[in-house]
């Protein structure tokens, strides 16, 4: 396990904590270690890390370059759905309006 000034990331004092509004936050805990690069350029993350930054197996990461240092955080992945031009058709005549429902929207935007 890495050790921050004698303790391990699952062990806290009380001066690792702060107020604020009345109300006991955790201080982020420094981490620092010396990692080897493989031949292929890999690293190995240390778990301690991993578990602090809620980075699991499969996770997608972002690295980048900041004066002439590496900073590596975790990524937010969303899916992205592609459509058809069939499908966007179809739902846009679902959604057609009635001149009926025209008119009446377009009364009540007047209005306001």
């Amino acid at each position: 396990m890495t050790q921050q000034a004698g303790l391990g990331v699952d062990e806290c004092r009380a001066s690792d904590y702060y107020l604020n509004n009345g109300i006991s936050v955790l201080r982020r805990i420094k981490m620092r270690e010396t990692l080897i690069v493989s031949s292929r350029g890999q690293i190995t993350l240390p778990a301690d890390m991993r578990k602090q930054l809620g980075i699991a197996p499969g996770s997608a990461v972002i690295i980048e370059t900041r004066n002439g240092e590496l900073a590596l955080k975790p990524a937010a992945v969303l899916e992205i759905e592609r459509y058809t031009d069939e499908q966007i058709a179809q739902w846009d005549s679902e959604d057609k309006l009635t001149a009926a429902e025209r008119k009446r929207i377009l009364a009540r935007l007047q209005k306001a």
